[in-house]
């Protein structure tokens, strides 16, 4: 029952938070916070369970849903999956906070929303049933669309119907790829399942396999964004209100990694594996084409989506070097990785309030002018570059690591893209905090408290990440294996 909640609470917090509005918007913001952290106390929970668990699967619930067409509301949660739930609990609980000042209209209705997107995105990492998969896959995209057109800057309705468009080219192609799946495995078995366990060993033909896990892929390539299905990614993090864009790169787009791992490689490892080069180089070509034009941005947003294209790469990578220590330092990364730059958007949203613009032109010489500012800034720039002592070091690394064995010229290659990270993060921090002073209205220096909070929690789970990332390795370890496994099977 337990996995239920995990479903139903943000769906009722956001209809609370709704309803809420009519009597007092505190009411409402109340409602939304509380719902969070109730997901919190759940998340920490099912993590001790994992922990003191030998399988897999640490809870399970399934009951039928439509019998006709064998589809069922099948739930269940490993160390992968609560890994990506509690980042999405962690990141949505921020959002939340943050957002208490910058949202200040149909503010029931932007947390209907928020809590929408989040409990369609803790339903993909739950759902054990493809249909399910595939539902929640959709479900995500309209609350997402209504944030961007509501409350989005300039241009916002054309950015948030380009969204829609991709994502939903994304869902076409999903779910024909998954009913294909089905189907081809309806005419061996003569049986319709949806069921992931189920369709994990279905017969399916190799020149089949391929095309399927192909579909699956570019499906997912399209949300994470790589190159070349990104050009929605930059418009869209540019729009999106300040905040709401902790959901959009820190958690919406990491749904398909974990489609990666979990579909391509646990449906199809043997296709996944000989696509592995052409994926690498994918991969590749996104690390040095994001880095290239991150260096080129003159927004911070547009610059952080580009870097977030360019890191996407490393995951990319990570996942099809189908080995534990690049599975595991992908999980590392993407968690890591999402956290310092949740914490980037953060410190560009609180410099629009004090300089009212993304524009890194109207910027410079801000050091020692806006508080402890800088100095978080700093701190997560370095955490971005992989430095020693962070997660983001530790998820690099040992993709980096693992993935040398096996492919050791498209690792150098790869490697090398670090230091077009570190060219345009330092160059960011020059342009922005150092040299002339080219704005002088600033306006509220100091951070308050809960922002000087949010940034510190931010640093120190990068940091708790970085030096003892065991933490995160015993809660995925046992699910990393199995599909390691299984991919290993056919070097």
């Amino acid at each position: 029952m337990i996995l239920l909640c995990f479903l139903f609470i943000p769906f009722i917090g956001g209809l609370l938070s709704l309803s809420l509005e009519k009597i007092n918007i505190k009411y409402s913001r109340c409602s939304a916070l509380f719902t969070m952290i109730i997901l919190l106390v759940l998340s920490i929970y099912l993590c001790y369970l994992n922990l003191n668990t030998t399988n897999i699967w640490v809870v399970k619930y399934r009951t039928i849903w439509i019998d006709r067409f064998g589809i069922y509301l099948n739930l269940a949660v490993d160390g992968i999956s609560l890994s990506m739930v509690l980042l999405s609990v962690v990141l949505g609980l921020l959002s939340i906070i943050c957002s208490f000042k910058e949202i200040n209209k149909c503010i029931g209705l932007f947390y209907f929303n928020l809590l929408w997107i989040l409990g369609s995105i803790i339903g993909v990492f739950l759902a054990m049933d493809l249909f399910l998969f595939l539902f929640f896959w959709e479900i995500m995209i309209f609350p997402m669309y209504f944030i961007i057109s509501m409350w989005g800057s300039a241009y916002k309705e054309q950015i948030a119907i380009k969204f829609f468009i991709y994502t939903q080219i994304s869902g076409v192609i999903l779910l024909i790829t998954i009913f294909t799946l089905v189907v081809s495995n309806f005419y061996v078995t003569g049986k319709l399942t949806f069921e992931y366990q189920s369709l994990v060993n279905a017969q399916i033909g190799d020149k089949v396999g391929v095309l399927l896990m192909l579909g699956l892929f570019i499906s997912f390539a399209i949300k994470l964004p790589i190159f070349p299905l990104h050009t929605w990614l930059p418009d869209v993090m540019a729009k999106n209100p300040k905040y709401g864009s902790l959901d959009l790169i820190g958690i919406l787009i990491k749904t398909a990694a974990y489609g990666l791992l979990r579909l391509n490689l646990g449906l199809f490892p043997k296709q996944s594996l000989s696509f592995a080069p052409y994926a690498m180089i994918v991969g590749i070509i996104s690390i040095y084409y994001g880095a290239v034009l991150a260096f080129s941005q003159r927004n911070i947003k547009r610059l952080m989506a580009y870097s977030s294209i360019s890191h996407m790469g490393y995951v990319l990578i990570g996942i099809f070097s189908s080995n534990i220590l690049s599975l595991q330092g992908a999980i590392m990364f993407v968690i890591s990785n999402t956290l310092s730059s949740a914490g980037l958007i953060i410190i560009s949203g609180l410099l629009y309030e004090r300089l009212n613009t993304f524009d890194i032109r109207f910027m410079g010489g801000l050091f020692g002018k806006l508080g402890a500012i800088p100095g978080f800034a700093l701190s997560l720039t370095l955490a971005v570059l992989g430095l020693p002592g962070t997660g983001n070091f530790i998820g690099e690394f040992l993709i980096l690591l693992g993935n040398f064995k096996l492919y050791p010229k498209i690792t150098i290659i790869s490697s090398l893209g670090l230091i077009l990270t570190a060219i345009y993060s330092l160059n960011l921090i020059h342009k922005v905090y150092y040299g002339k002073t080219k704005n002088k209205a600033l306006k509220n220096i100091f951070l308050n408290f809960s922002e000087l909070n949010i940034l510190s929690i931010i640093l120190f789970l990068i940091f708790i990440s970085g030096f003892y990332p065991q933490i995160i390795f015993d809660l995925s370890i046992k699910s990393i294996t199995n599909i390691a496994q299984k991919t290993m099977f056919f070097y």
